[in-house]
């Protein structure tokens, strides 16, 4: 917006920094917990390329943590709170080699395959 002398008003500006930062927080918010839940059901965190959105998201974390590392980017206690909200569930800020990749998505499957059986046939699995 401008003023009737064609100068910009920075208090129209604001409102939108404030919506977009408030957006990406609850974004961040639903991927973490999308991420606690895929932690809390196969124990790490290597998001299969299967999982689209949260394999990109997880993606991200690790270019924003590299850059955060290198200065790129501004110091910031909302940034470091999520950096260590990560750090709680094993999160690795390094991408996963290939062959690591494989074996957890092998151990997924394997998983996915116990839960399934306990679910159908409780009495096999019974000690």
């Amino acid at each position: 917006m401008t003023d009737p002398m064609g100068k910009r008003n920075q208090n129209s500006i604001l409102p939108t920094l404030v919506v977009s930062s408030n957006q990406e927080d609850i974004r961040w918010k639903s991927m973490y917990s999308s991420l606690h839940n895929f932690y809390e059901r196969y124990g790490h965190t290597i998001v299969p390329v299967s999982d689209t959105e949260l394999c990109n998201w997880c993606k991200e974390q690790r270019i924003k943590h590299a850059s955060y590392k290198k200065k790129k980017q501004s110091k910031s206690e909302v940034v470091e709170e999520q950096f260590r909200k990560l750090k709680l569930i094993d999160f690795s800020f390094h991408p996963p080699s290939k062959s690591t990749e494989i074996w957890h998505n092998m151990y997924n499957q394997y998983v996915d395959h116990l839960n399934v059986s306990t679910r159908f046939f409780p009495d096999e699995f019974e000690g």
